[in-house]
């Protein structure tokens, strides 16, 4: 009834008919005890009992058990329930300052996190400068050498310009002589094809005859314009395949030559009168000259 005291108040009536009353009530005086807020008790509740009852030398579980068991259940609760609340009394102080402690630790920690993520955010924000500044340089670099690059093109450039300055007057007259051979083109290109596709079958002297004395007048009557003094091989050949197909066999007279320049110039197989076999000569098939069908005739004895 003592330590039960609500508020700390503790009952003038202790008698034992007072406790009796008290715990009429069974189950709910079990229930109060296994609910007891044992670390709220009043001081002055537990002064009285251990003053009262504890200090008592007889007031021991073992000597009231031989009494009644159940009042000796009841002597260790007391005994128990004092000694625990000054035990509390110096844990208590001891929780509150743990709990203030993990309260600063854990407000320290926040701190520390927050400025860990402020550390963080100015790491990034160096590395970002960084990389910044490594392509800033990069990008100097590359302009520096673009630069270089660019003024020695500039230099050469210079020097190209000042040493082509004086082919001016020769494009100049070059020009001239192409539009006016540009102009004539129609008439040599209709020569050479001419020779190209008619020519083949006969020898030197009619296809001078044909190029003079037939196609010629005939392009001057019809004003076709035609480069004075033009001749077929001039459009057809030049010296350098001359040399080539000589190197390769072909003979050097102008028969043999103008046979060369038809056999490569015409897209189909032209018809040529061949006297001196020249297609069985190793120039005829060797690459310089496409190779032909070549038939051979003879008179009957």
């Amino acid at each position: 009834m003592t330590l039960t005291a609500a508020g700390g108040k503790i009952p003038k009536d202790l008698s034992w008919p007072a406790g009796k009353k008290y715990m009429g009530n069974v189950d709910a005086f079990l229930k109060s005890l296994l609910n007891f807020d044992k670390d709220n008790v009043p001081v002055n509740c537990v002064d009285s009992c251990e003053k009262e009852y504890i200090s008592n030398p007889s007031f021991t579980v073992d000597n009231i058990r031989s009494k009644s068991s159940a009042a000796a259940g009841l002597c260790g609760w007391v005994v128990n329930i004092c000694k625990y609340f000054r035990i509390y009394q110096v844990v208590a102080p001891k929780r509150a300052a743990l709990a203030e402690a993990n309260r600063k630790l854990e407000a320290a920690n926040k701190k520390l996190t927050g400025i860990r993520a402020k550390v963080k955010e100015l790491q990034d924000k160096v590395a970002a400068l960084e990389e910044s500044f490594m392509k800033a340089t990069e990008d100097k670099n590359v302009a520096i050498a673009q630069a270089e690059k660019t003024s020695r093109k500039a230099q050469l450039a210079d020097r190209l310009v000042n040493g082509l300055s004086g082919e001016n007057k020769r494009w100049s007259e070059t020009i001239k002589k192409m539009d006016i051979t540009g102009g004539k083109l129609i008439g040599d290109v209709l020569l050479a094809s001419a020779f190209v596709s008619y020519a083949g079958p006969f020898n030197m002297l009619l296809r001078n005859q044909l190029v003079e004395e037939r196609w010629r007048p005939d392009l001057i009557q019809r004003n076709i314009p035609l480069s004075e003094g033009i001749k077929p091989l001039d459009l057809l050949t030049d010296d350098t395949a001359r040399a080539k197909w000589a190197n390769e066999g072909l003979p050097i007279d102008p028969l043999s030559v103008e046979n060369g320049a038809i056999m490569t110039s015409a897209s189909r197989w032209p018809l040529m009168i061949d006297p001196q076999l020249q297609v069985g000569l190793g120039g005829g098939c060797s690459g310089a000259l496409p190779c032909g069908a070549a038939c051979k005739f003879s008179l009957a004895k």
